[in-house]
Order: structure tokens, then sequence, then C-alpha cells
């Protein structure tokens, strides 16, 4: 019994750096991405770094937001013409009815925008510090997208613990903030 314990533990913790490590990939080029705004803004405005880390975070999470609700969005449109059936006379949408849908969404996109850029910002501040300390550490062994990959990787296992055993509730919470809030 006891030894099932431990095995559980144990492929929970293996489950936990797999799951980072898939998810470290996509961060990684997200990371690249904001990287390259975070240095066009900080040197052609001259804005420090945690102005520019925040509008370079709040540019890239608008535009994944963006993705997130309007192709779901967009899928449902599309789905009317193709099921055969015209919509029914009264829930047929008029000019006003889908351009207050247009303004309500980017009102929405941008709200949830900047909280979530706002919640990311420690995660951030995390990642800087495991960049230094990876090329601290591991100095001439590894090259410089490898450090950076090491401080993603880490900041996506400490995203993880968070969200997973601080914060379980924070999932539902952004499905609701996308979708519904």
């Amino acid at each position: 019994m006891p030894l099932n314990i431990i095995f559980n533990i144990l492929f929970g913790l293996v489950e936990l750096l797999r799951m980072a490590l898939i998810t470290s990939i996509p961060c990684f080029i997200l990371a690249i991405v904001g990287e390259r705004i975070h240095h066009y803004l900080s040197k052609r405005f001259s804005l420090s770094w945690a102005k520019s880390t925040l509008i370079s975070t709040y540019l890239i999470v608008t535009l994944l937001i963006m993705v997130l609700y309007l192709v779901p969005l967009y899928l449902g449109f599309a789905e009317s013409p193709l099921s055969g059936q015209p919509v029914p006379e009264e829930l047929q949408l008029t000019i006003v009815d889908f351009g207050m849908l247009a303004l309500l969404s980017i009102v929405k996109i941008l709200v949830s925008s900047a909280i979530l850029s706002v919640l990311l910002l420690p995660l951030l501040f995390f990642s800087s510090y495991a960049l230094e300390k990876s090329k601290e550490l591991l100095e001439d062994k590894i090259p410089e997208p490898g450090h950076k990959f090491v401080a993603v990787y880490a900041t996506c296992v400490l995203a993880w613990l968070v969200l997973l055993f601080v914060f379980p509730w924070a999932i539902g919470g952004f499905v609701y903030l996308l979708y519904f809030g």
C-alpha cells in the first residue's frame, strides 16, 4: 500500500514535468516573439523593463485571446449555411446586432487581455530570474536559446504547480472570463 502511494506521487511528478515540457514549446516561441517586441519597445520609446514587458505581454495575450475567442464564433456563424436549413427570421441578426456583437467582443477581449497580462507578470519576473540563473550555472555549456528554453521550462513547471495546487479554480475562471464574462 505505501509503495502504491509512492508510485502515484512519482508518476504524478513525471506527468507534471511532461505537461510542462509540452506547454513550454509554444511558450518558448511566444517568448522569442515577445522578446523582440520587448526590445523594440524599450529602445524605441525608452521604457523600463516592467513597462515594455507589460505592453509586449498585453499585445501577445490580446492576439491569443482574439484567436481563442473569434475562431469558435466564426465557426458558429459558418455552420448555419452548411446545415442546409436557413435560420428562422426571428433569430436572424441585423446589422445593428452584428455591430454590437463586434463591439462587445472587442471590449471583452481587451479587458480579458489586461487582466491576464497583469496575472502573468509574476511568471515573467520568475522567468527573468531563471534565465539569469541558467546563464550563471550553465555558462558555456549550452547556447543562448538553450538558456531561454530552460527558463521557459522552469516557468512552465512553476505555472503548472501554482495552477494545479494553489489556484485550481483558475482554469474554470479563465474559461468563464474568455467566453462568458
